[in-house]
């Protein structure tokens, strides 16, 4: 149809296209979707919140009942409550509380001895300004005084991208700059998954990495994890969730919580059946580059195949959460495709944090170095606590990442356990029931040691005190 001619519908066809259709408006599950004439060929699709209600929903009694409207009515705010871990009912059929995120919002910046915390002691300004110096940057400061803190370019800037496709041995265009790595991965699902897929997940994991693809609409299949096989990946189990209809295998390595790690045996093991079934792979690797006791760290998993889209951050392993830079690496069609749903939300990330970001992947060697060592102490210190408390707990020894998930022996109620610890003591631990296995805690190995020490001798105080 030629530019400015007429009305016309539009659909979401395969893969989210838009299709033209016979109509110039029509409700989609209580929103009345009205698409207006084209416009430079493009159709202009205008949607807004109607009180009536979708057909069979829940909105009311039946047909025609009405539904209250953000503006219907005023009621007073409740009291703030701790919000609970347990999922509880869900506010609508797509929305699943954030388990870990709700846990660490209640407790984080209160807690005396934060061994919840999944990355590395954070990093001062300061700090990164004097390690760039020290590495000839001295014009660091300057750059910084200078900078004009306008919008940045949306997909990030060309100097951050090159630094980034670098780590890869791809394009820059290949690169899409984040809001750490939740919002890529949030992204890519947005971006790849439609309702009637099927997408594999780790289990237990980051609850995002099945939880947004079940908010998609997917049909989600786990590739559990088991502790009677000490968190090792079986590689046959998930072999037996593939086939066709699976659009995303999402993997996490190293592994949060179990710090489990995949090889690059198994990397391309896995790349190899997503070719079979003309999948795709998703690679969290927020922990790249740590891997204990002298193992080999393996390959990124974009390095090893277009199929593979690497997710990374500069929060886990460099200690700079704060400033909220992560990246997907991909292929230019996925990029530019997850760059325009990311066009409706957060458009681009802070020009001060794009530019502190260029500086700290040129220190990248340093940090990396720093963080191994910061977590290589807290782990032989958490080992040996392991052994005085073998009664207590019942531990895989983690073989990368920043992060343990031992079991509790004693009780299976790891929220009343953290809560009680947190409470008496100050100490901050993740409840394993924040990963849906609710006989666990996560301990976090990136806290300054001294601080990891003292956490550890309140936590075995709390469990004398118990008997």
């Amino acid at each position: 149809m030629p530019a400015g001619e007429g009305p016309a519908a539009v659909r979401m066809g395969g893969r989210g296209r838009l299709q033209a259709g016979s109509r110039n408006s029509r409700w989609m599950g209580g929103i009345l979707i009205v698409v207006l004439p084209l416009r430079d060929g493009i159709p202009n699709v205008y949607a807004r919140v109607d009180a009536r209600p979708a057909p069979g929903s829940a909105s009311g009694s039946g047909a025609g009942a009405p539904r209250r409207t953000p503006c219907a009515g005023r009621r007073r705010r409740p009291q703030r409550q701790e919000p609970p871990i347990s999922p509880g009912t869900p506010i609508d059929m797509a929305y699943t509380p954030f388990l870990v995120e709700r846990w660490m919002s209640a407790h984080e910046q209160r807690a005396r001895f934060n061994l919840g915390e999944s990355g590395v002691q954070p990093l001062r300004l300061g700090e990164l300004l004097a390690l760039a110096e020290a590495a000839g940057r001295t014009g660091a400061r300057r750059e910084l005084d200078e900078l004009v803190l306008t919008y940045d370019e949306t997909p990030g800037t060309l100097e951050l991208r090159r630094r980034v496709a670098a780590l890869y041995g791809i394009e820059p265009e290949e690169v899409l700059i984040t809001q750490g790595a939740i919002e890529a991965n949030y992204l890519l699902f947005r971006a790849l998954v439609e309702p009637g897929d099927a997408v594999v997940s780790m289990f237990p994991a980051y609850q995002q990495l099945y939880s947004a693809a079940a908010m998609a609409g997917a049909e989600v299949r786990l590739w559990r994890l088991r502790p009677e096989d000490g968190f090792v990946p079986d590689l046959r189990a998930l072999e037996r969730l593939l086939d066709r209809r699976v659009r995303l295998i999402v993997i996490n390595t190293p592994h949060n919580p179990t710090g489990t790690v995949l090889d690059e045996a198994a990397l391309r093991t896995i790349l190899a059946w997503a070719e079979d079934i003309d999948a795709l792979v998703l690679c969290d690797e927020a922990y790249h580059g740590i891997v204990h006791g002298g193992g080999t760290v393996p390959p990124a998993a974009r390095t090893l195949s277009p199929r593979a889209v690497s997710v990374s951050t500069l929060s886990k392993t460099m200690g700079l959460a704060g400033l909220r830079i992560g990246w997907l690496a991909a292929t230019r069609p996925i990029v530019e495709r997850c760059w325009g749903y990311r066009d409706y939300v957060t458009i681009s990330v802070s020009r001060l944090s794009d530019a502190l970001a260029c500086l700290a992947l040129d220190l990248r060697p340093q940090l990396l170095e720093r963080a191994r060592a910061i977590v290589a102490r807290n782990l032989a210190q958490i080992e040996v606590w392991m052994e005085r408390h073998a009664g207590d707990f019942e531990w895989v020894a983690p073989r990368g990442g920043i992060v343990c998930f031992p079991r509790l022996r004693r009780t299976a109620d790891s929220e009343a356990f953290c809560r009680g610890l947190m409470e008496q003591e100050g100490v901050l631990l993740v409840p394993g029931s924040a990963f849906e296995m609710p006989d666990r805690v996560r301990i976090g190995m990136g806290e300054d040691p001294g601080v990891v020490a003292s956490g550890l001798e309140r936590v075995s105080r709390y469990l004398a005190g118990k008997g």
